[in-house]
């Protein structure tokens, strides 16, 4: 497939002359005569590369190429900037804004082509380069009793993490019983439900991101309806092993909500996970379930030396009895602590916002950011 390119030019004859070069050159070419235009054709077009004026009434190619590097989504397109602008000031704020490259016109017709094939060439050459050896990391979290705040876990360290500028997805992998939406006061989602139903052979990179949905910038979503009658259906275990294995391709960490029932599903996405963090409450109950599951988890692939306990609306474990005592009959680490928070998780409910965005400058936002670096410490010495 051709390569494409926009180019972004409030001259209307500098637009037709470039156009007509670059497609003699082989390359597919989209146009935007303004700074806002460009933008709206980044986010919709996609292109391979952009070639960007400065001097446009609307907005300058400065402002376009400092939002387009803003942009999680559109930051990794290459730029050049293509002006009459000559002086070394301009070029210099030119690369300061994100500039891949700088060319004054007139150029020759060779040297514009040369300069977009060295940049497309060497994106192509980095990219695969990535793609190859960095695949993100899974975590999942999971709790052993309704009530124990899996999914208020998964959604304020997802989006903590998030804000660490890290790409991530939070997904949901068991179909009729799903919780974040819900949590999340968004429409019925059907994301899981349309993977599920798809042909196989169709489950590919390109329709499981047409499912995703965007919460906030650098975090998506892959969510399961809350829809008791259809949870005993079943559904082909390959779509969730397929699905599994396109996730990490997408982001940089993906989150699997596993709810508090473990099954098959469960237990694949468990064995696939670099990090497994078990949400509990400080209950002898709690603790006595915990370590049941941790017996099962024996006989599959789970990493148990990744796994760690979050503490969730109890008795502070900063109390050395207790923390002693989760640690001691579970035989794994406290790795982080939710202390309760009734009023906060109250309003959390009603206004169907997460705590971590009702309000982030509490003590229990705190805790959350403070996980979520912790999850990222631990997982950045995986590849130490």
């Amino acid at each position: 497939m051709a390569e494409k390119i926009l180019v972004i030019d409030d001259d209307l004859d500098s637009l037709k002359l470039i156009g007509l070069l670059l497609q003699r050159q082989g390359y597919q070419v989209v146009a935007a005569p303004g700074g806002s235009q460009g933008l709206a054709q980044a986010e919709s077009e996609n292109p391979d590369l952009i070639l960007l004026d400065i001097m446009m009434p609307d907005m300058d190619g400065y402002e376009v190429c400092k939002r387009l590097r803003k942009d999680p989504r559109l930051a990794h397109i290459p730029i050049i900037m293509f002006t009459a602008k000559t002086r070394v000031d301009d070029k210099v704020t030119g690369f300061e804004a994100g500039a891949d490259d700088y060319l004054t016109k007139p150029t020759h017709p060779a040297e514009l082509a040369s300069r977009i094939k060295a940049i497309l060439t060497r994106t192509s050459t980095v990219q695969s380069a990535v793609i190859q050896r960095s695949r993100g990391k899974t975590i999942a979290v999971l709790g052993v009793r309704g009530g124990s705040g899996v999914t208020t876990l998964a959604v304020n360290l997802s989006l903590a993490t998030s804000q660490m500028e890290r790409s991530l997805i939070l997904a949901e992998l068991q179909p009729g019983i799903g919780a974040i939406g819900l949590q999340l006061g968004l429409p019925r989602p059907v994301g899981l439900s349309n993977l599920l139903q798809m042909r196989l052979n169709r489950l590919d990179q390109e329709n499981l991101e047409k499912e995703l949905i965007e919460y906030t910038p650098g975090m998506h979503l892959l969510l399961a309806e809350y829809d008791p009658s259809s949870a005993t259906t079943p559904y082909p275990a390959a779509h969730i092993e397929r699905i599994l294995a396109l996730l990490p391709d997408l982001a940089d960490l993906v989150v699997l909500d596993l709810g508090n029932r473990i099954g098959s599903d469960s237990l694949e996405a468990i064995g696939r996970a670099d990090q497994i963090i078990l949400c509990l409450d400080a209950q002898q109950a709690s603790l006595a379930m915990s370590q049941s599951l941790l017996e099962s988890l024996k006989q599959t692939e789970a990493r148990l030396d990744r796994t760690g306990i979050v503490v969730v609306n109890t008795v502070p474990p900063s109390q050395p009895a207790i923390a002693h005592r989760i640690e001691t009959q579970l035989q794994l680490p406290i790795i982080g602590k939710v202390s309760p928070a009734l009023e906060l998780a109250q309003a959390s409910a009603e206004q169907e916002k997460p705590m971590i965005l009702l309000q982030p400058e509490s003590s229990t936002a705190d805790q959350f950011r403070e996980l979520a670096q912790r999850v990222i410490t631990d997982l950045g010495k995986l590849d130490g």
